[in-house]
């Protein structure tokens, strides 16, 4: 039997106009296609260029905590101060620690620089606390956030790179602190306790 002509150009035409149809559909789907979507926006990048989607690499520590000035309050004094010899009062707004006490200025903001770890538990401690204590034996703590990389200290007091984070460097307030001379004291918790770091350092204030 000999094909109708007619019936295959129709089949023919019907088959070429479905395949079109499918094309251009195909074509709208397709996402390198222009279309009125808004463009996607520019990723937003930090002042050192990082964007700020991607976390920074090697970022140190904040070298002043973001809360601003931390302000002294009274200390619980009746909890028991076992002694730890692992820190240093270094620089209060940049002038070097010597003999002779540093001196701030009444209802003032300060920077107070050092370090401090824990050479038995290998550790930094968490909940540092500078402690300032009057000639009464009257005291008054602030939070210590500001925490600083400092690689000198593993080497030389020859330990772990546990160490390298015991830097920090805090911005005070002696708003509310009577004047005359403290003694500069750290404070933190370990295993249940209490330890104290003094290393004799003192901080007049007024006058």
């Amino acid at each position: 039997m000999q094909p109708n002509p007619i019936r295959s150009t129709t089949t023919s035409t019907l088959l070429g106009a479905s395949l079109l149809t499918a094309l251009m559909l195909a074509g709208c789907d397709r996402p390198d296609v222009p279309s009125a979507q808004p463009a996607a926006p520019a990723a937003t990048t930090s002042p050192a260029g990082t964007p700020a989607s991607a976390p920074a690499a090697a970022t140190p520590a904040p070298t002043v905590s973001a809360s601003g000035a931390a302000g002294f309050v009274p200390a619980d004094t009746s909890v028991p101060l076992a002694p730890m010899a692992s820190c240093n009062f270094e620089q209060v707004d940049g002038q070097p620690y010597a003999a002779a006490p540093l001196r701030v200025g009444a209802d003032a903001e300060f920077v107070v620089t050092g370090f401090a770890y824990d050479a038995a538990r290998e550790t930094v401690p968490a909940d540092l606390r500078l402690r300032l204590i009057a000639a009464d034996g009257a005291a008054w703590e602030a939070p210590v956030r500001g925490r600083m990389d400092r690689p000198d200290v593993p080497t030389y007091f020859k330990l772990g790179d546990w160490a390298r984070p015991s830097g920090f460097e805090q911005l005070l307030s002696s708003r509310g602190l009577a004047p005359g001379e403290y003694r500069l004291v750290l404070v933190f918790s370990g295993d249940g306790k209490q330890f104290a770091c003094d290393n004799g350092r003192r901080l007049a204030i007024g006058g």
